[in-house]
C-alpha cells in the first residue's frame, strides 16, 4: 500500500511553486540536501521521476509524470489538511424539541441557555408547533421530545406528566375587580382567552359557556401582556404562573384570588417508546434538577 508523506509532498508543491530548490527550501526553513532528500524519498516510493536534474540549470524541470503529479499532491494536501481537521473536531448531536410557544417563551427558556452551556457536545433544535404535532411528529421520529399542554394517545409514544403550575386571573390595576372574583361576575366579552389545556378549557366553558364569546382568543401566549395593557381597564386573562411570573412586573397588571381557581395546568413529556437516547437522558435529567427549587412550577417526575 503507497503511503505519501505530508513533508514531501509539502517539499514537491513548493518546488512547483517557487520554481527553484533554492526558493523552495528558504521558504520550507530547510536545507537544499534536505530538501533533495525528500524528493528522492517520494520519487523511490511512487516509483517515477517528478524532477529533470540538469546541472548548471537553476530553475526546475518537471518530467511529464510530475507535472501530472501536481494534481494528486495537491488533492492530498487538501485530504491531509481535511483529515487534521477532522482530527479535532467536536461532532455534536442533535436534540430536537418541540413546545407550544408557552413552555418554550416563558418556561424552558432558561433552562435552554444553561443546558446549551454545559452541554456543548449537544446541538439544540427548537421549534414551536401545535399540541397534536407535537404528538404526530415524535410518533415519526422527526421530533426527539415534545412539551405539549395536553395527553394524547399516539401508537408507539409515551407521555408522562412533566410539570403543573398554578393558573392565574390577571387584570388591570385600574379595573374595578374586587380581590377575590366570583367567575359569575366576570364578563367573557371581556377575556383574553388561550386554550392551555383540556382541563382548563373545560372549566372555563362550565363558567362561561363558550369561549368563542371572548373579546380576543389567542393561541400565541406572549401577546397577553400588550393586549391586557392595549384595552379598556376591564380586560382581564388566565395565566399560567410561569407566564404571570413575567408579566406582572408590569406596573399596569395585578393578580386577583378567585373564588373558583381553574385546575392546574400540566405540562407533559413526550417522546417515542423505543426511543431513549443519552441526549434525551441528559436533557431530562438536568430540567429535572433545574426546576426543583422552583416554586411556581410542581414537578411531576
Amino acid at each position: 500500500m503507497l503511503i505519501l508523506d505530508k513533508s514531501q509532498i509539502e517539499a514537491f508543491l513548493a518546488i512547483v511553486n517557487y520554481g527553484t530548490i533554492t526558493k523552495a527550501a528558504e521558504k520550507l526553513f530547510i536545507t537544499q540536501p534536505a530538501l533533495g532528500k525528500r524528493i528522492s524519498t517520494l520519487e523511490k516510493e511512487i516509483g517515477f521521476k517528478l524532477i529533470r536534474r540538469q546541472r548548471g540549470v537553476r530553475n526546475i524541470e518537471l518530467t511529464d509524470k510530475g507535472r501530472e503529479f501536481i494534481n494528486i499532491a495537491n488533492q492530498y494536501e487538501t485530504l491531509s489538511a481535511d483529515t487534521e481537521r477532522l482530527k479535532f473536531k467536536t461532532i455534536k448531536k442533535t436534540l430536537r424539541i418541540l413546545a407550544s410557544d408557552g413552555p418554550h417563551s416563558f418556561t424552558l427558556h432558561e433552562m435552554y441557555k444553561t443546558f446549551a452551556q454545559k452541554n456543548k457536545s449537544i446541538s439544540l433544535k427548537i421549534n414551536t408547533t401545535t399540541y397534536k404535532d407535537c404528538y404526530r411528529q415524535v410518533q415519526e421520529k422527526k421530533a426527539d421530545i415534545a412539551f405539549p399542554g395536553i395527553n394524547l394517545y399516539f401508537k408507539d409514544v409515551l407521555s408522562v406528566p412533566f410539570y403543573d403550575e398554578k393558573m392565574y386571573f390577571v387584570c388591570r390595576k385600574d379595573s374595578h375587580y374586587a380581590n377575590i372574583v366570583d367567575p359569575r361576575k366576570l364578563d367573557v366579552a371581556d377575556c383574553i382567552y388561550t386554550p392551555y389545556s383540556t382541563e382548563y378549557a373545560t372549566w372555563f366553558n362550565y363558567w362561561f359557556q363558550d369561549h368563542q364569546r371572548a373579546f380576543i382568543e389567542t393561541h400565541f401566549i406572549t401577546q397577553a401582556e400588550d393586549f391586557l395593557c392595549s384595552f379598556h381597564n376591564k380586560i382581564w386573562t388566565i395565566a399560567p404562573a410561569s407566564i404571570v411570573s413575567k408579566i406582572i412586573k408590569n406596573p399596569l397588571l395585578r393578580t386577583i384570588e378567585l373564588t373558583d381557581n381553574p385546575p392546574l395546568r400540566t405540562i407533559y413529556l413526550v417522546k417515542r417508546i423505543d426511543h431513549n437516547s443519552e441526549e434525551i437522558n441528559n436533557f431530562i435529567a438536568y430540567a429535572t434538577e433545574y426546576f426543583h427549587e422552583d416554586s411556581d412550577i410542581h414537578l411531576r417526575l
